[in-house]
């Protein structure tokens, strides 16, 4: 698919914050009343403008061979568990190691790898994962003991399965195809693998997606193409046809006794990507297919699949909702119009809503359904998109467009706890929408990653800021951690990728034809309302004061503020007087303008 997941195989300010106008009275009452009058116009400007997101820290992280992060999860303490695959071996090129569970390179093309920073960007354990053969993570999350469960997809017969293993050993696969899927548990150190098992029949499997549900049930999904898939209570007990299916699986919380497995697709090809659960058990799944006969439900949004061309591929997205139980389908719909479409990405709220993104080519008819912060299409050649789908799947509750001139996608999607959207993945466009950004330009090369965020109403993009350097970034997955900050990651061919208080401050992957990668890790910090600033007279000399309890702001001043703005800092440093910060600037005879901002 153009601008499916698959391609990192190949991969391998705004002048801020409101200012005050104190025009230097001298001994004029006029002057004196504008100065007044700029302290009001302040203060309301302060409660109205929005303030840059920042880098709390971004790193590379790898070594001289391929080294793609796919997948991310955060703990309540803020530490950040980052996976993915790599093709650094121990004794060639110093992965970054620490702690490890297993400390040498199994072999192969590739190796998973696991790895956890604590909320300062600091390494705490980092471990391969992996056996003879090609091995990569696509998906984690953590169960309600706080245990790592870590999906997907191995050619490696060798995998340390555990003795309770669901399926002990290796099922088949083809030479060239993804082997068959495992899933395993660590301890949150690093230190202990709790459980291993493959899941695959005797074709290929790969695992797209995990969730947890709040009964500690683990669900799964991917693609197949064995006839022989382990399957139980099976909604769609036989394959549908074509050269993959998607399945979708639920294991008790011990991961040794399946609840339901199912097939679930067409007469062609299908890729399911993601899964998510709502709170009351309900299993959402998204991804796409070229399927005209894909299982869809009466009433749900879209029950015709759009074939354009009988030349070349026809994908749509679609979206699908099951019982808790797997017995039948809530609803499930293709999202779609001409050539190719994609969800490569769901969420669900407690209200059983789901929010998905990816990419789609549609331009829908106005009043179809309400439409979000961006409401028609960037004209390049693909959106990203992002939606969020009624409970019953019968329409958006909003649907809104994410791209600029060239080609955007979606990749990973995740919600906060007041419900806003973080979406992140790529894009080449150079007039992608941008907003508070640390990053407000197109960084070069052929793409750069992108994070987002949407508020809940999806009528806002809160911010949304480019991250990437001169040449290639795949971003993949983003989420929050317990204070509202966000960790990106995904993978770089830039060696100017931007990087602050870094782990690893270079791109060690060697420079080839083949142009590998490092993985990169970002923690993106929301913006903060600046302190109230407040401005007296003291004979010649003005006094800007505001509360001890916000660290961190600095003092910046500038003359009128015509095009272009050039704040500076005011070099008086800040004195603590009476619980206040404190500067002191002498007046001169020209207007001044002043802000607090945090760099």
């Amino acid at each position: 698919m153009c601008c499916g997941r698959e391609a990192k195989r190949s991969a391998g300010l705004r002048p801020g914050a409101g200012a005050i106008n104190c025009s230097v009275p001298g001994r004029r009452p006029a002057l004196r009343l504008a100065c007044c009058l700029a302290i009001t116009l302040f203060s309301l400007a302060s409660a109205l403008t929005s303030h840059t997101a920042t880098i709390a820290y971004s790193t590379y992280f790898g070594a001289a061979a391929y080294d793609g992060a796919f997948a991310v999860v955060t703990d309540a303490a803020g530490n950040a568990f980052i996976a993915g695959s790599t093709g650094s071996t121990d004794g060639t090129s110093s992965f970054p190691l620490l702690n490890p569970l297993q400390a040498d390179f199994g072999g192969g093309d590739a190796d998973a790898f696991v790895a956890k920073l604590d909320p300062e960007g600091r390494l705490l354990f980092s471990t391969y994962f992996g056996g003879a053969s090609y091995d990569a993570i696509e998906a984690l999350a953590l169960d309600r003991d706080g245990n790592l469960i870590l999906v997907g997809e191995t050619h490696s017969t060798d995998l340390p399965t555990t003795g309770d293993a669901f399926q002990p050993d290796y099922a088949g696969g083809s030479a060239f195809g993804y082997g068959d899927g495992f899933i395993a548990r660590i301890s949150p150190d690093g230190a202990q693998l709790l459980y291993c098992s493959y899941f695959g029949g005797t074709g290929d499997e790969k695992l797209n997606g995990l969730a947890v549900d709040a009964e500690g049930n683990v669900c799964l999904t991917g693609q197949t193409d064995s006839p022989d898939l382990p399957l139980k209570n099976a909604l769609q007990p036989a394959p549908g046809g074509g050269t993959s299916d998607g399945f979708i699986a639920k294991f008790d919380p011990a991961l040794t006794n399946l609840i339901f497995s199912t097939y679930f697709g067409g007469e062609n090809r299908d890729e399911d990507q993601r899964i998510a659960v709502d709170p009351a058990g309900f299993t959402y799944v998204s991804g796409q297919t070229l399927s005209t006969n894909f299982p869809v439900t009466v009433g749900a949004f879209q029950t015709n699949h759009v074939v354009v061309s009988e030349i070349g591929e026809n994908w749509d997205a679609f979206v699908a909702k099951l019982k808790p139980d797997g017995s039948a389908l809530v609803y499930s719909t293709y999202v779609g119009h001409a050539l190719n479409d994609a969800a490569f990405a769901v969420a669900a709220d407690v209200d059983g809503s789901a929010y998905v993104t990816g990419a789609i080519r549609a331009n829908w008819e106005p009043g179809s359904f309400p439409l979000g912060f961006q409401p028609t299409p960037g004209f390049g050649s693909g959106d990203a998109w992002v939606a969020k789908l009624k409970p019953d799947g019968s329409n958006f509750a909003w649907f809104s467009y994410l791209g600029g001139s060239g080609e955007d996608v979606g990749f990973g999607l995740v919600l906060d706890k007041e419900g806003n959207v973080f979406v992140t993945g790529i894009t080449d466009s150079r007039s992608f929408p941008t907003a508070d950004a640390p990053q407000p330009k197109f960084g070069g090369g052929t793409q750069d990653s992108f994070v987002a965020k949407v508020s809940a109403d999806g009528q806002r993009l809160v911010y949304s800021t480019y991250l990437g350097g001169s040449n290639e970034e795949w971003g993949y997955a983003a989420t929050p951690d317990s204070a509202d900050n966000v960790i990106a990651i995904g993978q770089t061919t830039s060696i100017n990728f931007p990087i602050r208080a870094a782990l690893q401050t270079t791109n060690a992957s060697i420079r080839t034809i083949f142009n590998p990668a490092d993985a990169y890790v970002v923690k993106l910090t929301p913006a903060v309302e600046p302190p109230p600033l407040k401005v007296a007279r003291s004979g010649n000399n003005i006094l800007m004061t505001w509360p001890t309890n916000f660290t961190g702001f600095v003092l910046e001043s500038a003359d009128p503020l015509s095009a272009p703005v050039s704040w500076k800092p005011v070099t008086a440093q800040p004195l603590v007087i009476s619980g206040q910060y404190t500067v002191i600037q002498k007046t001169s005879g020209a207007a001044q303008f002043f802000r607090l901002r945090r760099p």
